[in-house]
């Protein structure tokens, strides 16, 4: 059975840090898939593809709007309008915004859709590592709950770090590396202040037949890549 492994919390917390530290010390040459929201949000954004045949299949009032947005937009060009509506999202959030609101739900709909294809093609993979913020419970249950029917051999007890930091940490984590190479758009320190803000940290208990871990300091994220390598041995 395949073991998946889940990383959570906000940006600049350790996850994609800790993904990286797994693979370098995986000497066992364990099998490791990888999936991140980020990069997989980015290719939805690229290939409008995934985006609209996920809108095809999602609430019809907001399939409406957007198509007449989109149609008033005065171009074609799929890529820049998903683009334009990116940036509305990442400056003003989607709090009291309902169309930005069915929109970051929509992309994290199609993100855990060809995530689930992804990891059903790749049966040989021991190991999967899931990256996402799932800042909140219902993004986090909605991920389980899409996941364990969609995936054959999915693991009925995954386990799942959530990195609950101080938000001092993350930006001065931000402040050493500016640039993220994996984002359509750069985080600022405004967005990572709401975004620790708003999150609702994850609780032991709170998934069902989840492996639940809080990390909480920078001590603790040291033992993550033993802890999850040993699943596989």
């Amino acid at each position: 059975m395949r073991n998946i492994v889940f990383f959570g919390g906000p940006a600049y917390s350790g996850k994609s840090t800790t993904i990286n530290d797994i693979i370098e010390l995986n000497s066992n040459h364990i099998d490791i898939s990888v999936y991140s929201f980020d990069s997989v949000r980015q290719l939805i954004i690229e290939k409008p593809i995934y985006f609209f045949t996920g809108l095809g299949q999602w609430n019809a009032e907001f399939k409406i709007e957007f198509m007449r947005l989109f149609a008033s937009c005065g171009h074609n060009d799929e890529v820049k309008f998903l683009l334009h509506v990116e940036s509305e999202l990442c400056a003003r959030g989607y709090i009291n915004n309902i169309f930005l609101y069915h929109y970051s739900l929509l992309k994290d709909y199609c993100a855990i859709s060809y995530m689930a294809k992804g990891i059903n093609k790749n049966k040989q993979k021991q190991l999967t590592l899931i990256e996402g913020r799932f800042t909140t419970k219902v993004m986090r249950k909605a991920t389980i709950d899409f996941l364990k029917p969609s995936i054959k051999d999915f693991n009925q007890t995954p386990m799942f770090f959530y990195f609950n930091l101080p938000l001092k940490v993350l930006l001065k984590r931000k402040e050493k590396k500016k640039v993220r190479a994996e984002h359509i758009k750069q985080i600022n320190k405004q967005y990572i202040k709401r975004s620790f803000l708003s999150q609702e940290i994850m609780k032991h208990g709170e998934l069902q037949h989840i492996n639940t871990h809080i990390i909480k300091g920078s001590k603790h994220q040291i033992e993550i890549p033993n802890i999850v390598l040993n699943l596989s041995k």
